[in-house]
C-alpha cells in the first residue's frame, strides 16, 4: 500500500512539464495568499474550493504576518467522530499527535519540538476563550469539543502570544458551529458504528428566528475500545443563543457541558508491549474529567471604524481518577491473602475560575494610508482545589468515594491564580505592498499555594502559606510584503514566557522527584516564510522557524544507591528549536482536462524538519560511591520528532469525496538525557520511528443524505507515541490498531 501510494504521487508529480506551466501562465502567474488571508493550506474537499480572502484581522484576531493555519472541518476528509487529530492536522506541517487516547476524548497536540502533553503549550480555547482549567498555572486541556460540533481550527504560531498570552505555542482555537442565519430551523444528525464497539451519535438543530440566532448540538460516544480495559462513554452537549438588539449591536450566551467515563488501561513494559499491545495490566483505573463552561458575548460595531467585544466566561470544571497508580508495572489481581483486590488510590481536582476580556478593534488613517490598531485587557481569576492520595474502595467500577466517612485526603492543596494583561499590535502600511506590525504586551501573574503534601502518623505535613507575584513585558514586531499580486514574503518575531504548573511542582501521581527550586521559563519565536499559488492547480507555503526555551523545565534519569531508576524533574538550561515547515498541494489534471472528473484528483504533502536540541547544559548526579557529570548539550529535547511528513491522495467530484494518506514520524525520545534502551519501568527509552495509513471516503446524496467510511490505521500498524510516569500510565503507551467507522446522516 505505501509503495503504491508513493508511486502514484510520484507519477502525478512528473505530470508537470514545461508545457503545462506554459499553458498556466509560466512562473509569471504565481499567485500567493493575500496578506490578509488566513489559511496556510488548500483544502479540496467534496466542493472543489479557492482561495478566499478574509482581512487582515478575522473575528478581531490579528493575523497580518503570522504563520497560522485555518482548517475547515466541512471542507477535509477525516474521522471527525473520535477526533483524529492526525487526520484533522494533516496538512498542518509540523504538528505532533499523542496517539494513546483511543477516545478522542483529550486530544494531546504540539509544534516545533514542545510537549504535547494535553496541548499546554498552546493556548487552547473554544470561540476565542479559554477552556483549560488555568492557563498558568494547569494549562492542561482535559476537554476538547467533539469535532463534529466543529466548524473550523484555527491554529496561529507562536507569534500569537502578543494577543492571547505567553504561551511558546500560540493559539489553537476550536471555533463552533452557529445557527444557520438563511434558515428557521436547520437540523443534522449523524449516527455512526465502528470497530470494537463503537457507538456515536451527534445531533444538531439551529437557525434564525427574526432577531434570534440560536444553536444547541449534542454528542455522544461509546466503545470497548481497541485495548483491553479501554471502555469509555462521553457526552458534550453545546448551546448557543444570540440576540441582534439592532444592527450594530449583538449579545450571545454560550453553553458547554462535558460528562465521561474513561477506563484507563495504563502502560506496559516494552517486552508486554512486543507480545501484544492491546493487552493491559490495569482493569480498575478510571478518569472523569466533568466540564461546564459559561460564556458572554456583547459585540459592539460602535462605527465603520471602530468595534468593541467584551466577554466574561466562568468555568467549573472537575478532574477525578481512582486506581492503581504504583510505578510497578504489576498486574492489578485479587490478593490470594485477603481474597478481595487491593483498595485504589482516588485523586479529585476542582477547578473554578472567571475571566473577563475586552478588545477594540480601530481602523484609522494616517499619511494618506489605512491603518489597523487592535488591543484589549484581561482579567482572570482562578482556584484549583487539589486532593490526592485518598484511599478508596477495591471495587472494580469508577467509584471516586473514600473507603470510610472518616478518611481523608492526606493530600490537600489549594492553588490561587489572579492575572491582569493588557496588549496592543498595529499594523502599518508604510506603502501599498510592505506593512510592519509592531506589538506589546503586559503580564502580571499572582499564583499562590496552600495546604498539606501528606500525613505522618496523622500529623499534617503543611506547606508554608506563600504567594509569589511577577510582571513582564512582551514585544514583538511582524513584517509583510507583497511582491505581487496576491502574493508575500512574511516575518515575525515574539517573545514568549511560561510560568512554573502547579502540577510540575505537585504532581498527581508519579514516583518522579522534583526540584523544589524550579523556575519560570521564558524566550522567544521568529519566523519567515512565503506562500503563494500558481494558476488554480498548485498551491504551497514554505516558512522557516526559529525558537529559543530558556530554562525549559524536563525530565532527566537519575540513579539510586540501590541502583534503581527515577525520573528528576527540573530546569534543564535552554533548548534550542530550528526548522523548515513545507506544504504543497497539487492538482495537475486541471491543466489538460479542466471538463474530466480527473481534474477533481490530486496530491499534497506536508512537511516539517525540526531541530530542537538542548544547549550546554551540566548537572551531577550524585550517589553514595560516586559523582556522575551529565552534560544535555546537542541532546534531543523530549518528544521532538526530527522529521514529520504526511501525504496523500484525494478526489473529490461534486457528491463523493475519499482521500488516503500515509504520516510518518521520525524517532523520539522520552527523556532529556536520551535514553535509548528502555528502563525496567518502561518510563524512559526510545520510541522508534512509525508510518501509518488512513482512509476517509464520503457520498452525499441529493445534498441531504450522507455517507461516510474511515479506516484509520489502515495497515493495522504497531507503534508507540507515548511514555508515562503517572496518569494514564505508568509506562509504555501503545496506540490504536486498525478502526473502521461507518457513518450515516442527514441534513435539511
Amino acid at each position: 500500500m505505501r509503495i503504491f501510494l508513493q508511486t502514484l504521487i510520484l507519477a502525478l508529480f512528473l505530470c508537470f512539464s514545461e508545457e503545462s506551466l506554459a499553458n498556466a501562465g509560466g512562473w509569471d502567474s504565481l499567485a500567493v495568499f493575500r496578506m490578509d488571508t488566513l489559511s496556510e493550506l488548500q483544502i479540496t474537499g467534496y466542493r472543489d474550493r479557492v482561495m478566499i480572502p478574509v482581512p487582515e484581522t478575522l473575528d478581531m484576531i490579528l493575523i497580518s504576518s503570522k504563520k497560522t493555519s485555518l482548517i475547515k472541518l466541512d471542507e477535509i476528509n477525516a474521522n471527525l467522530v473520535q477526533n483524529s487529530a492526525r487526520q484533522v492536522f494533516s496538512r498542518t506541517p509540523g504538528v505532533f499527535v499523542f496517539e494513546s487516547d483511543g477516545s478522542g476524548a483529550q486530544m494531546g497536540v504540539s509544534v516545533r519540538g514542545l510537549s504535547p502533553n494535553r496541548s499546554w503549550e498552546l493556548n487552547v480555547r473554544q470561540n476565542g476563550y479559554d477552556i483549560a482549567a488555568d492557563p498558568f498555572g494547569y494549562p492542561e486541556a482535559y476537554y476538547s469539543p467533539s469535532l463534529e460540533a466543529v466548524e473550523q481550527v484555527q491554529l496561529i504560531r507562536g507569534a500569537a502570544t502578543l494577543q492571547f498570552g505567553p504561551q511558546f505555542g500560540g493559539l489553537l482555537n476550536y471555533s463552533m458551529k452557529s445557527g444557520d442565519k438563511k434558515k428557521r430551523i436547520a437540523v443534522e444528525s449523524l449516527q455512526s458504528i465502528g470497530s470494537y464497539g463503537l457507538l456515536n451519535t451527534y445531533n444538531s438543530v439551529g437557525g434564525q428566528l427574526s432577531s434570534w440566532n440560536y444553536f444547541v448540538s449534542y454528542h455522544h460516544r461509546q466503545a470497548d475500545g481497541w485495548r483491553e480495559n479501554a471502555r469509555y462513554r462521553t457526552g458534550q452537549l453545546f448551546g448557543r443563543i444570540a440576540y441582534q438588539l439592532n444592527t450594530r449591536l449583538e449579545v450571545a450566551l454560550e453553553a458547554t457541558m462535558l460528562r465521561n467515563e474513561l477506563q484507563q488501561p495504563g502502560g506496559l513494559t516494552d517486552s508486554l508491549f512486543a507480545i501484544d499491545p492491546s493487552q493491559s495490566l490495569r482493569a480498575r483505573n478510571w478518569l472523569s474529567t466533568p466540564w461546564n463552561t459559561i460564556h458572554l458575548l456583547v459585540d459592539w460595531k460602535y462605527s465603520d471604524r471602530l468595534r468593541l467585544k467584551y466577554s466574561a466566561t466562568l468555568l467549573a470544571a472537575e478532574r477525578n481518577s481512582v486506581g492503581m497508580v504504583g510505578s510497578m508495572l504489576i498486574q492489578d489481581t485479587v490478593s490470594s491473602v485477603t481474597g478481595s483486590y487491593a483498595n485504589r488510590q482516588v485523586d479529585r481536582d476542582y477547578y473554578k475560575n472567571f475571566t473577563s476580556e475586552i478588545r477594540v478593534n480601530y481602523e484609522y488613517s494616517l499619511s494618506g494610508r489605512n491603518h489597523t490598531l487592535v488591543g484589549g485587557v484581561r482579567c482572570f481569576t482562578g482556584t484549583i482545589n487539589r486532593n490526592q492520595k485518598g484511599v478508596g474502595t477495591n471495587s472494580s467500577f469508577m467509584d471516586f468515594e473514600l473507603l470510610s466517612v472518616a478518611t481523608d485526603f492526606p493530600r490537600k492543596l489549594e492553588y490561587g491564580s489572579l492575572n491582569y494583561a493588557a496588549f496592543t499590535e498595529n499594523v502599518f502600511h508604510l506603502t501599498s505592498s510592505i506593512s510592519v506590525t509592531p506589538g506589546l504586551r503586559f503580564e502580571y501573574i499572582r499564583s499562590s499555594r496552600d495546604g498539606r503534601l501528606g500525613m505522618t502518623s496523622n500529623v499534617p505535613e503543611q506547606i508554608q502559606a506563600e504567594a509569589m507575584t511577577r510582571s513582564f513585558l512582551l514585544a514583538g514586531i511582524g513584517a509583510e510584503w507583497k511582491y505581487a499580486d496576491q502574493s508575500k514574503l512574511y516575518f515575525n518575531f515574539s517573545q514568549s514566557y511560561r510560568p512554573v504548573t502547579y502540577s510540575e511542582l505537585t504532581p498527581a501521581a508519579t514516583m518522579d522527584i522534583i526540584n523544589p527550586s524550579l523556575k519560570d521559563a521564558s524566550g522567544f519565536s521568529a519566523d519567515f516564510g512565503t506562500k503563494g499559488k500558481l494558476g488554480d492547480w498548485l498551491s504551497y507555503d514554505v516558512n522557516l522557524f526559529y525558537l529559543r526555551y530558556r530554562d525549559r523545565v524536563g525530565n532527566v534519569t537519575l540513579q539510586r544507591d540501590d541502583l534503581t531508576l527515577y525520573q528528576y524533574k527540573t530546569n534543564l538550561g535552554d533548548s534550542r528549536h530550528r526548522g523548515v515547515e513545507m506544504y504543497l498541494e497539487a492538482h495537475p489534471f486541471r491543466l489538460k482536462c479542466p471538463e474530466s472528473f480527473l481534474c477533481g484528483l490530486g496530491f499534497w504533502a506536508s512537511v516539517a524538519i525540526t531541530s530542537a536540541e538542548y544547549v550546554d547544559y551540566t548537572f551531577v548526579n550524585t550517589t553514595s560511591d560516586e559523582a556522575n557529570f551529565i552534560n544535555l548539550s546537542g541532546n534531543q529535547v523530549e518528544y521532538a520528532p526530527r522529521k514529520i511528513v504526511r501525504y496523500g491522495l484525494t478526489w473529490a467530484s461534486d457528491n463523493i469525496a475519499a482521500t488516503l494518506q500515509e504520516s510518518y514520524t521520525s524517532s523520539v525520545f522520552t527523556d532529556a538525557n536520551n535514553t535509548v534502551e528502555a528502563t525496567d519501568n518502561a518510563q524512559s527509552g526510545q520510541l522508534p520511528a512509525y508510518s501509518v495509513v488512513d482512509f476517509s471516503g464520503q457520498y452525499t446524496l441529493k445534498a441531504h443524505y450522507i455517507f461516510k467510511l474511515a479506516i484509520n490505521n489502515l495497515l493495522n500498524d504497531v507503534y508507540a507515541t507515548r511514555r508515562s510516569a503517572g496518569y494514564p500510565g505508568p509506562g509504555l503507551l501503545p496506540n490504536e490498531g486498525r478502526t473502521v467507522v461507518f457513518t450515516v446522516g442527514i441534513r435539511f
